[in-house]
């Protein structure tokens, strides 16, 4: 988008490679919205100036990366300006195919947002802002993905279909489920944030301090294992059903687990 001005994929239509092979994206009519494929080695930017706006109203897709070097397939939100995404019937998949920076600001319409992580390469950047996302689903196979900021907004919900998400921020998901992997170095990591959920997989999941939250069941599921460095707490009302899965709390200052809601083990 140019500066203090909105764009939207049905206006970036009118003129596209199809017209213009200098034009790094095309922009096809798939009813009932315009979709937008972004060239290889290119780089989505949504445009600082405050007042600046990208509503796609449609599929975003940026090319799949097999490295986080470059610019391949990146999307940068510059401070001040607005990436607005709206669920049109399930049409609006935002795919990322490198890093993810967000320096401006998020919106949702509808809900159902998702962000889909595609690239193949190890380490892209995860920059988010704190904005009330709705769904992150991480596909790349053998890509990993490093969270580099607070993400404390508990509408997020993670798919974890392959790769690694790694992290040392507070992070909230209302749930996290997928055969990928988890490993969280640093900060608290809370689930169960917004309804009652699944957490897990079939691959083995590594945090520092685990919060089960927000008077909610957890339900852990599939066969890989769940280690806790820190401590594994449980609030008041909130029930973890951990049957199924082996959990290591390994922490070795104050208590490994606090509990004031309800373990489900047995």
């Amino acid at each position: 988008p140019y500066p203090n001005q909105s764009i939207n994929n049905q206006a970036m239509a009118i003129w596209d490679a199809d017209d213009d092979a200098d034009v790094p994206f095309t922009d096809n009519f798939n009813s009932p919205t315009y979709d937008v494929t972004v060239n290889d080695g290119i780089k989505l930017i949504v445009w600082g100036a405050t007042g600046t706006y990208y509503v796609p109203g449609g599929k975003v897709t940026t090319s799949t990366s097999t490295a986080s070097a470059g610019t391949d397939g990146d999307v940068l939100v510059q401070a001040g300006g607005l990436l607005y995404t709206a669920n049109y019937g399930n049409q609006n998949d935002f795919t990322v195919g490198g890093d993810f920076i967000n320096l401006g600001q998020y919106e949702f319409g509808g809900g159902g947002e998702k962000f889909i992580f595609t690239g193949t390469g190890s380490n892209y950047t995860l920059t988010t802002g704190n904005w009330p996302y709705q769904i992150f689903d991480f596909t790349g196979s053998g890509g990993s993905w490093t969270q580099t900021d607070v993400q404390t907004n508990d509408y997020l919900a993670v798919v974890m279909t392959a790769g690694t998400l790694n992290g040392s921020q507070d992070f909230m998901t209302r749930d996290i489920t997928g055969n990928g992997t988890v490993n969280w170095t640093g900060g608290t990591f809370t689930v169960g944030t917004y309804a009652p959920t699944d957490f897990g997989g079939n691959s083995a999941w590594t945090f520092n301090n685990l919060t089960i939250s927000n008077n909610e069941i957890v339900t852990a599921i599939g066969s890989g294992g769940i280690t806790v460095s820190g401590v594994l707490t449980i609030d008041t009302d909130a029930t973890l059903d951990a049957k199924g899965k082996t959990w290591t709390l390994s922490g070795t200052t104050g208590t490994p687990l606090v509990t004031t809601g309800t373990l489900n083990d047995s």
